[in-house]
């Protein structure tokens, strides 16, 4: 599902079955960072890793309908969610609207910003 933070740590340890994955970032060179290293997790675990699709630099609208034929191809699947509080409630009504039932829709917050002044 969507999440590569929280997608990375299950998959390393094989406590799920990473069957795809879709990251929105802002920042490619961050972004494809975590990507790689999802991709080798799945791999070392035996799934193929051409289903993790980034989606990087891209506005809300194109990210919201990234996510939405994401969830349409694997509707029968989980989906993680991370992010900040916005993006997130966003993702699970863009997931909901692709006929994804709630109770497959699972959520980890985390903020971003600074804490210097």
């Amino acid at each position: 599902g969507i999440g590569a933070t929280p997608a990375l740590a299950l998959s390393k340890e094989g406590f799920v079955s990473v069957k795809g994955a879709l990251h929105v970032d802002r920042n490619a060179e961050y972004g494809q960072g975590l990507v790689d290293k999802l991709a080798a997790n799945m791999e070392a675990n035996g799934t193929d890793s051409s289903t993790i699709q980034p989606v990087f630099g891209q506005s809300r609208t194109a990210s919201a309908e990234a996510i939405k034929a994401f969830g349409a191809k694997h509707n029968e699947c989980h989906f993680i969610c991370c992010g900040p509080l916005g993006f997130m409630k966003s993702a699970m009504k863009t997931l909901q609207e692709a006929g994804i039932e709630g109770d497959k829709i699972h959520c980890e917050m985390f903020g971003t910003g600074s804490v210097k002044k």
